[in-house]
């Protein structure tokens, strides 16, 4: 029990003090029985979280790949500038940002993945809001990541990128709302791979919802960049798990980076904060040193949490808490810990918020002349 827990129950006055600490044991018990019963089901929302975040990341991944200095698609003049842009404002953001500057043509595009789609036009309208902040701020854009100082000639195209079937539903929802998308279709069996998702050979005719008939531009399904559209007409193999961390990344995930820097000492799986700190910079070549620094720091806070974590100040290093220096079995280790501490975290504010209404009954009973306003 804790001190102010003590201190609260001893100030009660005898006749409140029994019916307050036996609801308190009540609860307690109950929620207790309700967490070990329960666990598997109230656990499941978290290991959900984290497989679906590994989905939308290799997404993600297959998307930009092809646009890095080894893809298969960096002939096309288009390169990835950065994942999440606008995130570090506060501002709604796409996913990822390419950019192709020549002579001809300046294009920017700015690409949302969906590992899967329960709402294909709530996506679509989605991106529509995003598209129109991104417009809002095309000086910020241009002059921070683009590197460009005039934008009024530069292009800015929307892409949506999903599995197959999801795309296809995708795509539907954009021509019934009148065109000015492109979706990309990403395959993972047998091995990733992005495409165009295909629209109609001809312009379509459609009624709006206020009742005209509008025509909706095949043109306006493509790139503009002729030579973009004849690279993906067919599917392109790409890679789903080349980059391991993005600005937006799940926590555990975050944290497995400590597994993929560890090198292997006398106590175990070693990890040092430069180490870390360089791998991050890999992954995260656009972001700011600070940003590299907070997020190092972040890591290593949030593995301590949860007890996977801890500093051996004789090697000026931190040991990765598991059994052996299987690397597998400590990144389960580390999911599993998470996913622990995400239920008792649970347990314990629920809890809490039980017996804070308990401390207020028990309150209102104690004469006016005496107050445990402290405690409350």
């Amino acid at each position: 029990m804790e001190p102010a827990e003590k201190d609260f129950i001893a100030k009660l006055p005898k006749e409140v003090r029994k019916s307050y600490v036996d609801g308190r044991n009540a609860i307690n018990r109950q929620l207790k029985t309700k967490y070990q019963n329960e666990r598997e089901a109230i656990a499941e929302p978290f290991k959900k979280g984290i497989e679906t975040e590994r989905k939308h990341r290799a997404i993600l991944n297959s998307c930009v790949f092809p646009f890095t200095e080894t893809g298969s698609l960096v002939g096309t003049g288009y390169r990835f500038v950065r994942a999440s842009p606008l995130a570090e404002y506060g501002l709604p953001n796409t996913d990822f940002l390419l950019y192709k500057d020549n002579n001809r043509y300046r294009c920017a595009i700015f690409g949302e993945c969906k590992s899967s789609t329960a709402s294909a036009m709530e996506v679509v309208n989605q991106m529509r809001d995003r598209m129109a902040v991104a417009e809002a701020h095309r000086d910020l854009i241009a002059r921070e990541y683009l590197m460009e100082k005039d934008y009024s000639s530069i292009v800015f195209e929307p892409v949506i990128a999903a599995p197959p079937a999801d795309a296809h539903q995708v795509l539907n929802r954009i021509i019934e709302t009148g065109g000015g998308i492109t979706v990309w279709s990403v395959e993972m069996i047998p091995g990733a791979t992005l495409s165009l998702c295909e629209p109609p050979r001809r312009d379509i005719q459609i009624r709006s919802i206020d009742g005209q008939d509008i025509v909706v531009k095949r043109a306006s399904l493509l790139h503009k960049d002729k030579e973009l559209v004849k690279s993906l007409a067919n599917p392109v193999d790409s890679n789903s798990s080349a980059i391991n961390t993005f600005p937006k990344t799940h926590r555990v995930l975050e944290m497995l980076a400590l597994v993929r820097v560890a090198t292997v000492g006398e106590k175990g799986l070693m990890v040092t904060k430069e180490r870390l700190r360089d791998y991050l910079k890999s992954d995260l070549f656009y972001m700011s040193p600070a940003y590299i620094d907070e997020l190092a720091n972040r890591i290593i806070e949030d593995a301590m949490t949860i007890k996977v974590l801890e500093y051996r100040s004789e090697e000026h290093a931190f040991r990765l808490i598991a059994s052996g220096s299987n690397r597998t079995s400590v990144s389960l280790a580390i999911e599993k810990k998470w996913v622990d501490h995400q239920v008792e975290e649970m347990y314990l504010q629920e809890r809490d918020e039980v017996l804070s209404k308990l401390k207020k009954e028990a309150t209102g009973k104690i004469p006016r002349r005496a107050t445990l306003d402290p405690w409350l």
